[in-house]
């Protein structure tokens, strides 16, 4: 059993839906799991406890949130002797050139911050007009529009592929290997213990 950490920035809550997610496959998978938002994880906190950690936020503006980056900032030096992963939840990867686009701008982000996960991942996030104040909800309108995207703003629209959400964890977790079994436990919620049904959100 591996004890893991998972670590989130997230705007909306679709970031947060996504790192629970990983969390509970990866104690179906039998690993112990702690998740926590970037901006309440301390920075004098070891992360010694934890055999791999994975990071996750979303991307705005072609960035990404500060808390992120300051854990990834203060933790720089142990998560380079770590298994560890960074996960980017956003909009433009449905299209491929938005892809290719955000994981340029992923890159940038992780070389400024001195981080050099073991893996990264893309994951499509949430369009949540009718939780978007009118400015953000009308930019958003017209960005989608010019990408042909859904643009009914009376309802909102889940583009993540939980399977493949799924598939990341459990790929995570085989990559770990044999691990030692004297660490101390880290515990779990019991209010994260199973995967739960998702309704939309945004990133």
């Amino acid at each position: 059993m591996a004890r893991l950490l998972v670590v989130y920035g997230t705007k909306y809550g679709h970031t947060a839906r996504i790192a629970e997610h990983i969390a509970a496959t990866l104690r179906m998978e039998g690993h112990s799991v702690e998740v926590t938002p970037a901006a309440s994880f301390p920075p004098a906190r070891s992360l010694d406890p934890f055999d791999a950690v994975l990071v996750g936020a979303p991307i705005h503006g072609g960035t990404y949130g500060r808390a992120v980056k300051r854990f990834l900032h203060a933790h720089r030096e142990e998560l380079a002797a770590k298994h560890w992963a960074f996960f980017s939840v956003g909009l433009a990867v449905i299209a491929e050139r938005g892809r290719i686009d955000t994981q340029r701008a992923l890159d940038r982000f992780l070389k400024s911050a001195s981080a050099r996960p073991t893996r990264t991942e893309l994951f499509a996030g949430s369009l949540l007009y009718t939780r978007y104040n009118p400015l953000i909800r009308f930019i958003m309108r017209r960005i989608v529009a010019s990408q042909g995207g859904d643009t009914d703003t009376s309802r909102d629209y889940e583009y993540t592929n939980w399977d493949a959400v799924t598939d990341f964890a459990r790929d995570f977790a085989r990559e770990l290997g044999p691990l030692p079994s004297s660490r101390p436990e880290v515990s779990t919620p019991r209010s994260a213990l199973r995967i739960e049904p998702h309704a939309p959100a945004s990133k």
